[in-house]
């Protein structure tokens, strides 16, 4: 009995030293917000679950081994005198790259201030990246978006950009997004694509073809601010193996990623549709200029105050267009997570309202419940928009 006792009490304080090393390393890391946004990543993004994304989800894991791997190597280096090196190397006190760990980032700032964005965004680089929205880098140096070899950036009207708008209120990632495309497209129209979701995680290669590239993993957690987020570089040079296994994923990602879109950033539709957004806004368009009281009425009723109609934003009116318009033609759309274009019922059409300027129609009662990709037939279209001309238009000249 009392070896038994000393057995148990052995085991117990060995699994108390292994819990104190944790969440020692824990503290070290910042664990607030490296673990629970790594958590909070897997289990708000419900999408990694999902068979066909098992491996983006493996992805997510090898990102947080590294992340906890990379900043034990960098404290061993650093214990060892490298910032002793660095000092006697670079006068200027910023810290070098060599190459030869994995280098961790607590902030966006410490990033910034070690490897500066001219010394990536700079004639001689091949640049290639998924990223939230590109806002952080390219709003304010919209040149370097010539570096840019490949972008990827999220669907707009992917299901998990709706849980970062409602995450995020003041911030319009996808009006962001389409500021980076056509930014990117004015460059080179080849080189950029949309992906049917987002990530939870930004991936920047610079010069991944040659033995000094490098990726750099940054893990996104919604609602927190961009100075907030941790990131890590990964060289080629010192841990290929591991960098191969990120550009991989990157190639995956371009070859699944959508080569067409269209001006409200929904996905490629078959040819003959024209996007709901647009039609709406094209009703809107003709109302006002044949003096269609519709225009008005849209101005005036479209929003909710107080219990009663008011004035609408720019989105409710297009959900008013759109609303009134699909009482006299079909609807079509897909819906996640299939990705078949079909006839949307007109069952669901009566029962379900517009949202995101018309790009989807959602379940009031459940908003995991919508479809994308909306859209009307051009003809179609174009024949209705002729009967309200005709039947209501201004008749004065």
């Amino acid at each position: 009995m009392a070896r038994d006792i000393k057995e148990t009490s052995k085991w117990a304080w060995a699994r108390w030293g292994d819990y104190t090393k944790l969440s020692a390393l824990l503290d070290l890391l910042g664990w607030k917000t490296l673990v629970i946004s790594m958590l909070s990543t897997v289990g708000v993004f419900r999408w990694i679950w999902e068979p066909g994304n098992r491996p983006m989800t493996a992805l997510i894991g090898l990102v947080a081994v590294l992340v906890v791997c990379g900043f034990s190597i960098w404290l061993q280096v650093r214990d060892r005198g490298s910032e002793t090196s660095n000092a006697r190397h670079n006068p200027s006190g910023r810290n070098r790259s060599d190459g030869e760990s994995v280098e961790f980032f607590g902030t966006i700032n410490e990033l910034r201030m070690r490897h500066p964005l001219p010394e990536t965004f700079k004639p001689g680089n091949e640049i290639h990246a998924y990223l939230l929205s590109g806002e952080g880098i390219f709003a304010e140096h919209s040149k370097y978006v010539r570096y840019v070899k490949r972008l990827i950036l999220p669907l707009p009207t992917g299901a998990n950009m709706d849980m970062l708008k409602s995450l995020s209120n003041s911030l319009d990632y996808g009006a962001q997004i389409l500021r980076c495309r056509d930014m990117a497209l004015r460059n080179d129209k080849k080189s950029v694509r949309l992906y049917r979701n987002f990530l939870g995680m930004s991936l920047l290669f610079c010069n991944p073809d040659r033995q000094d590239g490098w990726v750099q993993i940054g893990p996104i957690l919604p609602g927190t601010e961009s100075a907030e987020r941790q990131h890590f570089r990964l060289y080629r040079a010192k841990h290929e193996d591991a960098f191969l296994s990120f550009y991989k994923a990157f190639q995956w990602l371009w070859e699944e990623s959508v080569v067409e879109i269209d001006q409200e950033g929904s996905a490629s539709l078959p040819q003959g549709y024209i996007s709901m957004g647009k039609a709406a806004r094209t009703v809107y368009e003709m109302a006002r200029a044949n003096k269609i009281a519709l225009a008005e009425g849209a101005e005036r009723l479209s929003g909710w105050s107080q219990g009663s109609p008011s004035s609408g934003s720019q989105e409710d009116i297009l959900h008013f267009m759109a609303t009134h318009l699909v009482k006299n033609i079909s609807v079509y759309g897909r819906r996640p997570p299939s990705t078949a274009f079909e006839k949307i019922s007109d069952r669901d059409v009566k029962d379900f309202m517009f949202s995101e300027g018309a790009m989807k129609l959602k379940d009031p009662l459940n908003e995991a419940i919508y479809y994308t990709d909306l859209a009307v037939e051009s003809d179609e279209l174009t024949r209705q928009l002729a009967f309200e001309i005709g039947f209501t238009g201004d008749r004065s000249t």
